[in-house]
C-alpha cells in the first residue's frame, strides 16, 4: 500500500552462498581489482560511479516522488562511489 502497488512483489530468488566451494577452487577465477594492471578498469568504474552518484543526488532525489530514509547517510554512501578503494581504504 505504501508504494501504491496493485499486487505484491514475487518472492526473491534463492541465493547460493559462495562458501559452498572449496576456497582454492573458487579463487582460481578470482581477480584482484587492486592490481596495477586493472587501473584502467577501475578508472572507468569510478567515472561511472561518480556520474551515477551525481545524477542520483542532483536529479533523482530532487523528485517529489522519491523518498529516501536517512538521506544524509545515503548521500555519504554514494559519494564514495568515486573513491578508489584500492588507493584510499581509510576514506571508505
Amino acid at each position: 500500500d505504501y508504494l501504491g502497488m496493485e499486487k505484491p512483489l514475487p518472492p526473491f530468488p534463492g541465493h547460493t552462498s559462495g562458501n559452498e566451494y572449496e576456497v582454492e577452487e573458487r579463487r582460481q577465477d578470482f581477480m584482484n581489482i587492486c592490481e596495477d594492471r586493472y587501473i584502467p578498469i577501475r578508472t572507468e568504474l569510478l567515472k561511472g560511479g561518480g556520474a551515477a552518484a551525481e545524477w542520483i543526488r542532483d536529479y533523482f532525489l530532487e523528485s517529489d516522488e522519491v523518498h529516501v530514509s536517512q538521506k544524509e547517510m545515503f548521500l555519504d554512501m554514494i559519494a564514495k562511489w568515486s573513491i578508489d578503494p584500492c588507493d584510499n581504504v581509510e576514506a571508505l
